[in-house]
């Protein structure tokens, strides 16, 4: 029903199609057509150009904050999530990624043979220090008490030497290269594979023999340019495996270096 004029009189289109006036008294009543008698309510409304006449949109709440949106909405403008399926909502929640915490392809630290001389000197001193104690005829009262500080000071050296080299540890990795340093405090550091720049293997014949060498790197890290995998196991499978993984590691990552 339209308003007619401003004399609040107001026309009606009857589903017979035909069209009369009514009063502003006779609105929401019964009222009969003039021409099919049909019993008829007239309701008020106000013109279809005007924003209030306009039908509101169906809405709907979104699934993830709650809040009122519309039907075709397909991103909530509350919280700015997809309704849609192109992107998790967020009672769904993202897979996190995994972490890099595979198994290294080499775990090794620095062979004990790098100590084979410092042991040497260790049992040499003590011996010398007994044949001292034992052979003077003036000393030979303190002998026994010698030989024990001797023997418990180079044992502590030697005990020592031994854990700095096992503590010196170096994991190899598809994409990096971690070492560890420290016997008390440790100190991590790691080298991406796709940094290396150049490869050296440092192996002469008695290290051939023990199966031990030292692997230089130099990278172009400012923080770690050159570092060298000092007297490892497995040295020259190390080297050959580093060869074969920093040019992947370098197309996976899509890196030009220039030396």
């Amino acid at each position: 029903m339209q308003p007619h004029n401003t004399c609040m009189n107001y026309q009606v289109t009857c589903v017979c199609g035909h069209v009369f006036t009514v009063t502003a008294e006779q609105a929401g009543k019964h009222t009969a057509c003039p021409a099919c008698h049909r019993a008829l309510i007239p309701v008020v409304s106000q013109p279809a150009n005007t924003p209030a006449a306009a039908q509101a949109d169906p809405t709907k709440r979104c699934p993830a904050c709650g809040e009122v949106i519309l039907a075709i909405a397909r991103k909530c403008k509350h919280c700015g999530e997809y309704l849609d399926g192109q992107k998790p909502t967020a009672n769904t929640p993202t897979p996190p990624q995994a972490p890099d915490n595979t198994p290294p392809v080499f775990s090794v630290s620095v062979s004990q043979w790098d100590n084979f001389f410092r042991y040497i000197v260790c049992i040499t001193i003590v011996l010398i220090v007994s044949a001292v104690v034992l052979f003077v005829p003036a000393l030979k009262s303190v002998a026994p008490a010698v030989i024990f500080a001797a023997l418990a000071l180079m044992g502590f050296m030697a005990y020592f030497f031994f854990l700095s080299a096992k503590s010196s540890k170096c994991f190899i990795r598809r994409t990096r290269i971690e070492t560890e340093t420290g016997i008390f405090s440790k100190q991590i550091d790691s080298l991406e594979l796709y940094r290396v720049l150049d490869l050296e293997l440092d192996q002469g014949f008695i290290q051939r023999l023990l199966g031990i060498g030292s692997v230089k790197i130099k990278s172009n890290d400012p923080s770690n340019p050159e570092l060298v995998l000092y007297q490892v196991p497995q040295a020259r499978k190390i080297y050959k495996y580093l060869q074969e993984q920093v040019p992947i590691a370098q197309k996976a990552r899509g890196a030009v270096l220039l030396s």
